[in-house]
């Protein structure tokens, strides 16, 4: 029988943007829909028996609810591979450090790039109490606003880049993102996000995030494709680069 070993908060979130790394809220799905941790998925403990072979080729799997962990928990995971942990204190422990945590509004992403004189994309760099990495464009999307309005206001408040300085924002056809397709878990992950756009900017000098320096983020550069394969922190601005690499193969940017 496999182990779970406890975690603490600290230890945890040095591990919650990684990639190898997948976290899972064991509360009831109202609780989660509340808030929970940044980018965790819900599989809550009644329905856990059923549904635990969808962590089967996962690396390493932070569980967590309350205090202390339901007495069945190892063994229902007991045939897991996965190197499998219990978050100390729970999500309660969690949110005591300031730690991100999210509602479950609609959320969009928008990568923003150019195409001449070369491909290049901007990455964003969050402060510190938002987690201290590089992105894209992210955020939710308000009451009464459609996917589209989302991305476009979010690209607004996070860069500046209005109409006048956008030669196109649209929405990528999910066959450019292949890797949604490899686990049944980590398609769940492309569809946290709800809509996924890319914005083709007229030129670099047009994206001026000056304004938000001391709000979400402090610094944001231009990256070539291989460059902000290797620095964005989290899978989907990955994924929007390589289906523009596609598109761009398939004469379709």
């Amino acid at each position: 029988m496999v182990k779970i070993s406890g975690i603490s908060s600290e230890q945890a979130h040095e591990h919650y943007k990684s990639p190898e790394f997948i976290f899972i809220d064991l509360r009831s799905s109202k609780e989660y829909e509340k808030d929970h941790i940044y980018a965790a998925f819900n599989i809550p403990m009644t329905e856990m028996k059923g549904r635990v072979t969808e962590l089967k080729n996962e690396r390493n799997v932070v569980f967590y609810a309350g205090a202390l962990p339901d007495p069945s928990l190892e063994k229902i995971t007991s045939d897991l591979v996965a190197k499998l942990y219990y978050l100390k204190g729970g999500f309660e422990e969690w949110k005591s450090k300031s730690f991100p945590s999210e509602d479950k509004k609609r959320k969009v992403e928008v990568g923003v790039f150019v195409i001449e004189p070369e491909l290049e994309f901007l990455a964003l760099h969050t402060t510190v109490d938002r987690g201290s990495f590089w992105q894209d464009v992210f955020g939710k999307v308000e009451t009464g606003e459609s996917l589209l309005e989302g991305a476009k206001r979010e690209l607004l408040e996070e860069t500046n880049i209005g109409e006048e300085n956008t030669k196109a924002l649209f929405e990528i056809p999910k066959k450019y993102l292949k890797g949604q397709d490899e686990r049944k878990i980590k398609e769940r992950i492309f569809y946290h996000c709800d809509g996924v756009f890319c914005c083709s900017v007229k030129n670099m000098g047009g994206v001026d995030i000056s304004n938000n320096l001391d709000k979400e983020h402090d610094d944001f550069k231009w990256l070539r494709p291989n460059e902000a394969l290797s620095t964005f922190g989290w899978q989907t601005p990955k994924d929007i680069v390589n289906a523009l690499l596609l598109m761009r193969l398939e004469n379709k940017l």
